[in-house]
């Protein structure tokens, strides 16, 4: 049975910004994690971090919020897409 740290959670939230932990994607280059979640709606940038596979989101709170970010993230695929391009925070 997966434990809690295998799932995606709010670290810390504000309105506008969540601080989530990314269990999973630390082998990944954080270019396409922040690729992927800035395609989720609502979302405008992600900056992530593989040192602490956390990630920084901002979003627009009118059309989206950290619970919905969050959902986003366990549905997402095992392999991220390649991409060139990260989007800060």
């Amino acid at each position: 049975m997966p434990g809690a740290s295998d799932h995606p959670g709010v670290l810390h939230v504000l309105p506008g910004r969540v601080r989530v932990r990314v269990p999973g994607w630390e082998g990944d280059d954080p270019d396409r994690l922040c690729a992927w979640l800035t395609r989720v709606p609502g979302v405008t940038a992600a900056r992530a971090s593989p040192a602490t596979g956390n990630a920084v989101v901002r979003f627009d709170p009118g059309q989206t919020d950290a619970e919905a970010i969050i959902a986003a993230l366990r549905r997402r695929p095992r392999r991220l897409p390649a991409t060139g391009r990260r989007r800060g925070v």
